[in-house]
């Protein structure tokens, strides 16, 4: 939650279980960090938090939206008997994209648009798909590899690729023609995004890698099906677990997200190993 904020040391473990403890009760459920039914925690790993330098790397600097470090997080709920999936953000929208660190703002082609939301203003988002990004990107994950990939207290990575970590490239239409007229296309973005499943597969050799698969590349345009099984079978057969997030009890929002045609692709391949979440 956003309006969790206190600061702790990252040697105050009793402060550290107050504080998730108020996290979880913004949640309004008692007790949830015991629940027989949490058995993985999500947790966000923003890039300018960790590299606010480049070539620096801060593994306890304090994630304002929950007053924790990284750190502290991951050994929280990896001593309460839950699995820990990191999940990787390298932009956003919130307060102009402030997940994304300015230096990197600085060396990699931007894409500037004024967001209609409170909170965004003007949003500034790097040009992923440029040579340039990856140059800079690349080093941070291979960081990130060399300290999670062989902690037990982790079980996997969400890679990330576009907003908040997800292939969506963009959530909202003025997003959506900044970054059309930024050049973006779906073989450009399916390019891109194979790179990512590749760099995080040649990084990370003792994690699952998970890939989120939503029902849009670019708002409000939907995905474009080939593209989507092209991806997913690439990312398949790297041994890639599947996250559908946007699913819908709604029988006709579900047909346009394309996760059926998605997911009969996927059972296709005969993949002895395939995962998939919901």
């Amino acid at each position: 939650p956003s309006n969790v904020s206190a600061k702790l040391g990252p040697k105050d473990p009793e402060k550290a279980a107050e504080k998730i403890a108020e996290a979880i009760s913004r949640l309004k459920i008692k007790d949830l960090r015991f629940k027989n039914f949490l058995g993985a925690v999500i947790i966000p790993v923003h890039w300018s938090q960790i590299e606010p330098n480049q070539g620096e790397f801060n593994w306890n600097a304090v994630d304002q939206r929950i007053g924790l470090p990284l750190e502290e997080q991951i050994d929280y709920w990896s001593k309460n008997g839950k699995n820990v999936i990191l999940r990787v953000f390298p932009y956003g929208q919130q307060r102009g994209n402030d997940i994304t660190p300015d230096w990197v703002k600085e060396k990699v082609t931007q894409i500037t648009f004024e967001s209609r939301k409170e909170n965004r203003g003007l949003v500034t988002i790097p040009k992923v798909w440029d040579e340039e990004f990856m140059q800079v990107y690349a080093p941070f994950v291979h960081e990130l590899a060399q300290k999670y990939d062989n902690d037990k207290r982790v079980l996997g990575v969400q890679i990330g690729i576009g907003h908040l970590g997800f292939w969506t490239a963009q959530p909202s239409q003025e997003g959506r023609q900044a970054f059309m007229e930024a050049g973006f296309s779906l073989p450009i973005w399916k390019e891109y995004v194979l790179s990512v499943v590749d760099l995080y597969s040649s990084e990370f050799k003792n994690k699952k890698l998970f890939l989120s698969v939503e029902p849009l590349f670019l708002e409000p345009i939907a995905n474009d099906i080939d593209v989507a099984k092209e991806i997913v079978e690439y990312a398949a057969k790297k041994n890639y677990v599947f996250l559908f997030k946007g699913v819908d009890s709604d029988e006709q929002k579900f047909e346009r997200t394309g996760f059926k045609e998605v997911l009969s692709h996927l059972t296709s391949l005969d993949l002895p190993n395939l995962t998939c979440g919901f």
